[in-house]
């Protein structure tokens, strides 16, 4: 426990309850082992430039980073 002021004490939760949470929840993501050195830095797909679908892909990308950043 913390004392905050005078007259009312508030518990704040250690950093390691944050890195704990981290753990969890890419153990319950599941993710593969074999995609354990991804990321957004080395992402690649079969879609090239002049192709129809790339602007999706490319806006699909950068909303997947802005999520993963927020």
């Amino acid at each position: 426990m913390q004392e905050r002021d005078a007259v009312r004490r508030v518990a704040v939760r250690c950093d390691c309850r944050a890195e704990d949470r981290l753990v969890r929840a890419l153990e319950r993501a599941r993710i593969p082992r074999r995609y354990e050195h991804c990321d957004f830095e080395n992402f690649e797909t079969d879609v090239y430039d002049e192709d129809p679908l790339a602007a999706n892909w490319n806006r699909s990308l950068a909303e997947a980073r802005l999520l993963v950043q927020a």
